[in-house]
């Protein structure tokens, strides 16, 4: 009896030694994940051009940043390596003879701005149409001779704050929108935006405000734009956009303003603009 207790001792600290080393082991492990996911968050940025991503500061992408990065990517060969139905072929049909794009880029610029910007930041007497919705989709197509690219844009309306009455639009339709301009890759590696300065490119999962005229095979022309983030409007085009100096940018006086005060301009904006023209019916290009 006596040799037993000895024994039973033993294999007791014999148990709690093997029970410490496992939890050691256990919460070891887990604090090396914690660490890992954490490194992974603090990585998980815009790479930026000119520096090797080791030495790269952590902070957020900028508003260009994330931008460029919504701006939709065609290949400048693309034409020619994917089938082309005949309804795409004739909505790139509306851009040919406009020689925008080079066959080898020589510049050094990513951007090529070839596109002026003259939009009022409340466009409700040109527009056709004013919405809330949803991006549900995004991409970049290239006119039939790939002198110019365009944008287009799918989005799911939330909301009708203005439609004329020649137009069939209800709460929860998906429209195609689109703007002139893309991110085209050449052969070579090379990403090009095109663009027009200032404007910017909605981002697919994102909500905004859209002002827009009728285009033509059913699109809609995206005249300008507005996120809306909780209770507050932040514009799509506007001087964050560009690298070039600007005096002023009309858009940017609504960034961060609160939305319900936003819409009651853009209501007014509307009234405004029924009453000076009555008669006035909007065509789109």
């Amino acid at each position: 009896m006596l040799k037993s207790k000895p024994l039973a001792l033993s294999l007791i600290c014999i148990f709690c030694f093997v029970l410490v080393g496992f939890l050691f082991i256990i919460f070891n492990e887990k604090g090396q994940a914690q660490q890992n996911n954490q490194q992974n968050k603090q990585t998980a940025t815009v790479l930026r051009r000119g520096a090797p991503a080791a030495n790269q500061e952590l902070k957020q992408p900028t508003k260009k940043e994330l931008d460029d990065a919504a701006t939709p990517v065609v290949d400048y060969n693309s034409l020619h390596t994917e089938p082309v139905r005949s309804e795409r072929i004739a909505k790139n049909a509306r851009y040919d003879g406009r020689k925008f794009l080079t066959v080898a880029p020589t510049f050094t610029s990513p951007e090529s701005i070839v596109f002026g910007h003259g939009m009022s930041d409340l466009p409700a007497d040109e527009s056709n149409l004013i919405i809330e919705g949803k991006v549900a989709d995004s991409a970049a197509y290239l006119s039939n001779d790939k002198g110019i690219v365009y944008s287009e844009f799918t989005v799911r309306v939330t909301d009708l704050v203005k439609t004329s009455p020649n137009l069939t639009v209800n709460k929860n339709d998906s429209i195609v929108t689109e703007r002139i301009g893309g991110r085209v890759r050449y052969p070579d590696g090379r990403i090009t935006r095109y663009g027009t300065l200032g404007q910017g490119s909605p981002m697919k999962g994102k909500k905004y405000l859209f002002f827009l005229t009728k285009g033509e095979l059913g699109n809609y022309n995206i005249l300008t734009a507005y996120e809306l983030q909780g209770n507050k409007v932040f514009a799509l085009d506007g001087s964050q956009l560009t690298r070039r100096p600007q005096t002023e940018w009309v858009f940017d006086k609504h960034n961060g303003k609160d939305y319900q005060q936003f819409k009651d301009e853009v209501e007014k904006a509307k009234v405004n603009s029924q009453e000076s023209n009555p008669n006035r019916r909007i065509v789109g290009p």
